[in-house]
């Protein structure tokens, strides 16, 4: 009977350390992608990773066809900027936090002309807003029963009143700037390269990106 009880308790035992090692696994894993990248680039230094083992080791998983580099901060020091020139129709930006969980991204679309410039705040670095003296406008009371208004439609020339606004404020300050909830947290910029001739070009570009 004694035995019997020491083998159920061994399996009792066996059982929870089975649980705890599939649930911390994933844990371990993300906790392995921050480590990796701050022992890889040294902080807000755009770091070009060289060949696409090194991406595949680093972030998980990564594309041949594309050309990589990284930067690595932490917000609660200040914004960051991160600015460069990649010589490709297509990049993109990908803002991961420190358990490697995606919180933001940006591509070449975004941009006005082709360039990188992008600045990232948390809420403790964001500046503070200039609030308007003007009076509050009271928000009418709706029945909760009663189905929503429709939005009115855009008409054309609002739509075109829209476009032409957001061209001239690119044209005025073309920084894009985004609040994250994270303050420590990792860019990865990725470029298309065409041919693999290109790819000396891009890194060759890429390393005098700043991420300061």
């Amino acid at each position: 009977m004694r035995y019997l009880r020491y083998l159920l308790i061994l399996f009792a035992v066996s059982g929870l350390v089975h649980i705890f090692t599939i649930f911390a696994i994933p844990f371990f894993a993300k906790q392995k992608v921050w480590t990796g990248v701050t022992d890889f680039a040294t902080e807000r230094t755009f770091t070009v990773i060289e060949d696409y083992k090194t991406a595949m080791s680093l972030l998980g998983t990564a594309d041949p066809a594309m050309v990589y580099g990284l930067c690595w901060f932490d917000l609660d020091d200040g914004p960051l900027k991160l600015d460069a020139a990649p010589r490709s129709f297509f990049w993109n930006v990908t803002v991961f936090n420190d358990s490697g969980e995606m919180i933001y991204s940006l591509h070449d679309a975004a941009s006005r002309d082709g360039r990188i410039d992008l600045e990232l705040t948390n809420v403790l670095t964001e500046p503070e807003l200039e609030i308007d003296s003007e009076p509050v406008k009271r928000i009418p009371v709706v029945d909760p029963l009663s189905p929503p208004p429709r939005p009115r439609p855009l008409t054309k020339t609002q739509i075109e009143a829209l476009i032409e606004d957001a061209k001239v404020a690119l044209e005025e300050d073309p920084t894009i700037r985004a609040v994250q909830s994270a303050d420590r947290a990792f860019a990865v910029v990725k470029v298309f390269r065409a041919v693999s001739t290109f790819d000396k070009s891009i890194k060759d570009t890429l390393k005098n990106a700043t991420c300061v």
